[in-house]
């Protein structure tokens, strides 16, 4: 592009109300030449105010070595049009997300670069997010399976610490677990960055009285979490504490099991005060809720292990249906006798409720019976028709036990057999006598 550039009002009309911010610089000092009413505007400088700066004032102090390579580069380079994404640095101190789209030009006799700088911010924030839910997701993967899979919780827990702290930038993570007949706490599990000193191995974190710790105490006996700048905590024996450790912000949550206080885990950042995002928040809420999960069932493992074994060997190798339902019908797991049975695989049932299999007719008498086992707990369903894989109905007879509040079952048992020969025989008994 040449002098011409900028010499007419129609360009100049083109320029200054483009709906973009524009400028023009000096390839070799980076001082702007000229700018346009949009790049005013969004930037917050005045047009005197640009002109008397070069582009590397509206560059994050640490991004200027990456500008400085992309003009060299800009220089050398052959053809006219070029873009790429920069951060840029309004006059209030904000960081935005531009794409520059750039023209070598010659202007008033100087080499220059004419650019337009599209604002991205918002949508590379999305993206940056969903980029860092992708990854927690992924880290929750891998904290369900070290948790929900070891028998060995205590270094089950060590390894998920290590994983959440490097992902969330976290300096230090602990468990405590409570004495309730004490009223006392004890940490039995830390991890810890190598710069920062553990504190595993501190007896004065040993058998500490709930009423020695009244701004944790308070918040995690109510099941909320506590959350806290150290330095913005009232005077107190626990921000003695904090301070000792150098704790600058910290983050704990309260463990419940079986509704039973069972202890805490918390989250101390040594380097910076800090507000944990929404997204951390929810990866250490996960943490928490599956260490929570995990010692309910390893404390309801001796009671149920026998009868977990038996009623697997009698779902996957007896003639009967069973299947697991909620308190409104809903399956949430059929034994694979379905297959046999009604010729239905067991996945077709999952997330479907059981009255879209039942005859309108007998519907009603069965959603009487699905509505009493709560109070019953035990009871027989007389012959019922159910559809099966080819379109036919099927005679059964049920018989359904109350569980939704035993551990690793959590739903109504439902124990079915075939009865559709019998039925259909004492039909034709009946029409036979009559």
């Amino acid at each position: 592009m040449d002098d011409n550039f900028l010499k007419g009002n129609r360009d100049q009309s083109i320029f200054d109300f483009a709906p973009f911010p524009m400028w023009i610089y000096e390839m070799e000092s980076f001082r702007f030449l000229a700018v346009n009413k949009e790049a005013i505007r969004s930037y917050g400088y005045s047009e005197k105010e640009f002109l008397n700066m070069t582009i590397r004032d509206i560059r994050p102090p640490e991004d200027i070595p990456k500008l400085e390579r992309a003009v060299n580069e800009a220089i050398s380079r052959t053809e006219l049009y070029s873009e790429s994404l920069f951060r840029h640095r309004k006059r209030d101190g904000s960081i935005i997300y531009v794409q520059i789209k750039s023209n070598h030009i010659t202007f008033k006799g100087i080499r220059a670069e004419i650019v337009t700088a599209i604002d991205l911010t918002d949508r590379y924030k999305k993206t940056q997010k969903i980029e860092v839910q992708k990854n927690y997701l992924k880290v929750i993967g891998k904290i369900n399976q070290l948790l929900l899979k070891s028998n060995d919780w205590f270094q089950s827990l060590t390894s998920c610490f290590e994983i959440v702290g490097e992902t969330i930038g976290i300096d230090r993570i602990y468990f405590f677990e409570n004495n309730l007949k004490e009223n006392s706490t004890s940490q039995r599990i830390e991890w810890s960055r190598e710069n920062i000193l553990p504190q595993l191995d501190n007896q004065d974190l040993q058998n500490i009285p709930f009423s020695e710790l009244p701004l944790f105490m308070e918040a995690l006996q109510k099941k909320r979490y506590f959350e806290a700048i150290v330095k913005n905590l009232p005077q107190s024996a626990t921000k003695a504490i904090l301070l000792q450790q150098e704790i600058k912000s910290i983050l704990v949550l309260p463990l419940w099991v079986n509704d039973l206080f069972y202890g805490f885990i918390g989250f101390d950042d040594c380097t910076q005060e800090r507000e944990f995002s929404e997204e951390e928040f929810q990866l250490i809420h996960v943490l928490t809720s599956n260490l929570g999960h995990v010692i309910k069932q390893l404390e309801a493992f001796q009671e149920l292990s026998y009868r977990e074994a038996k009623f697997k060997s009698m779902i996957e190798n007896g003639k009967d249906l069973i299947a697991i339902l909620d308190k409104n019908g809903m399956y949430n797991y059929v034994s694979p006798t379905s297959k046999t049975v009604l010729g239905i695989a067991p996945d077709e049932f999952i997330g479907k409720n059981a009255f879209d299999f039942i005859h309108k007719e007998d519907q009603p008498r069965l959603k009487q019976s699905l509505a009493e086992i709560s109070k019953l707990k035990y009871m027989t369903i007389e012959p019922y028709r159910f559809i099966d894989a080819s379109g036919n109905w099927r005679w059964i007879r049920t018989e359904l036990s109350y569980h939704l509040d035993t551990p690793l079952i959590e739903g109504i048992v439902s124990n079915t057999h075939e009865v559709t020969i019998e039925v259909k025989k004492r039909q034709i008994e009946r029409l036979s006598a009559s």
